[in-house]
C-alpha cells in the first residue's frame, strides 16, 4: 500500500506589525541615514529660527490631516460600511488625534515669523496638499490601509517623536521667538488633561491595533502592508520636495505609479545583508526626514549667499 503524504497545517503568520517591520526595513534605512546627516541643521547653532520646522510640519502634516480626516469622516457617516466600521472603533482613540495641535503650532509660529515667513509656511503647504488629496483618494478605494497610516505615524510620536521633541524643546525661547514654545503636537495628557509620556496611550493603541488586525483577511494584510511602503516612499518624495529636487509633485498618478514600480522592483530583488533595526528608530526617522529635508536645502542656501 503506499503510503498517502502528510497534509502539514499551513503556518501561521507573524503578527502584522512584525511584517510591517520587515517589509519597511530597508526604506527605514534610507530615511534614518538623512537624519542623523542632516538633522542638527534644523536647530541652533545653524538655524535661528523655527521656521524650516514649520515648513517641514506643514508639509508632513498632510499625512496626519488626511487619515485623521478620513477616520473622524467614516465615523460620522451613517451609510458608512459596518465592518469597517468595527474595525474603525476598534483603532479609535480620541486622545491620539494629532491635527488639531499641529494647525494650531503652525498658527503661533506663522504668527511669530512675520508676514514673510508666515507666507513662505502657507505656500508650501498649500503646494503639498496633493499628498493629503492622494492620501483621502487611497484611503477611500482601500479603507483597512488606514491601518498602515496610524501604526506608522502614530508609534512616530510615542518612539521618535519623544526625541524629536527633546531636540526641538532644547533650541530654547529665542529660537522659537517666544517663551511658550508651540510644541503640543508632541505632547499627551492622561484622561484627567495632566501632561504625561504618552505610555499608557502606547499600550492603549498597540492593543487596539492588534484586535483590529485580527479583522483583516490575508488579502487586506498585505495591501496594509504595500500602503506601508507606499508611506516611506511618500515620505521620502516629501523630503525631494522640501530639498526643491525632482519631485513627482504635478501628478499624484504618476507618483501612485512610480511607487508600485518601485515596490515591484524591490520584491524582486535579493535582500543583502540587512539588519533588523530597532523598533523605536524605525518610526524615528519620519520625524526627523522632516527636518532634514527642509534644512538641507535651505542651509546650503545660507552657505551660497554668504559667499
Amino acid at each position: 500500500m503506499v503510503p498517502q503524504p502528510v497534509c502539514e497545517s499551513e503556518t501561521p503568520r507573524s503578527l502584522l506589525p512584525i511584517e510591517l517591520l520587515a517589509a519597511t526595513r530597508d526604506k527605514h534605512h534610507a530615511l534614518n541615514l538623512q537624519i542623523l546627516k542632516n538633522l542638527p541643521l534644523c536647530v541652533p547653532p545653524a538655524s535661528d529660527s523655527p521656521i524650516l520646522y514649520a515648513k517641514g510640519m506643514a508639509v508632513f502634516g498632510q499625512i496626519y490631516y488626511a487619515f485623521e480626516a478620513h477616520l473622524t469622516a467614516c465615523l460620522e457617516d451613517k451609510e458608512f460600511d459596518e465592518t469597517l466600521r468595527d474595525l474603525y472603533k476598534r483603532i479609535y482613540v480620541p486622545r491620539l488625534l494629532r491635527s488639531p495641535r499641529l494647525r494650531r503650532d503652525l498658527e503661533i509660529v506663522n504668527m511669530r515669523l512675520g508676514d514673510h515667513g508666515k507666507q513662505e509656511v502657507e505656500d508650501i503647504s498649500e503646494r503639498s496638499m496633493i499628498y493629503y488629496r492622494r492620501i483621502r483618494a487611497a484611503l477611500c478605494a482601500k479603507p483597512h490601509v488606514l491601518l498602515a497610516y496610524m501604526w506608522t505615524m502614530y508609534l512616530a510620536l510615542f518612539n521618535g517623536g519623544r526625541w524629536m521633541r527633546s531636540q526641538f524643546f532644547s533650541a530654547g525661547s529665542s529660537f522659537w521667538l517666544g517663551q511658550d514654545f508651540p510644541l503640543s503636537f508632541w505632547d499627551f495628557e492622561d484622561p484627567t488633561g495632566t501632561a504625561s509620556n504618552g505610555e499608557d496611550l502606547k499600550v492603549a493603541f498597540k492593543e487596539n491595533f492588534a484586535e483590529a488586525s485580527r479583522l483583516l483577511d490575508d488579502t487586506q494584510r498585505d495591501e496594509v502592508i504595500d500602503e506601508s511602503k507606499n508611506l516611506f516612499d511618500l515620505c521620502l518624495e516629501m523630503v525631494r520636495f522640501l530639498e526643491g529636487g525632482p519631485s513627482l509633485l504635478a501628478s499624484p498618478e504618476t507618483f501612485s505609479t512610480h511607487i508600485a514600480a518601485t515596490n515591484r522592483a524591490a520584491d524582486r530583488s535579493p535582500t543583502t545583508g540587512s539588519l533588523v533595526l530597532p523598533a523605536w528608530h524605525y518610526v524615528a526617522s519620519l520625524f526627523g526626514s522632516l527636518a532634514t529635508a527642509a534644512s538641507n536645502t535651505v542651509w546650503r542656501r545660507k552657505e551660497l549667499s554668504s559667499d
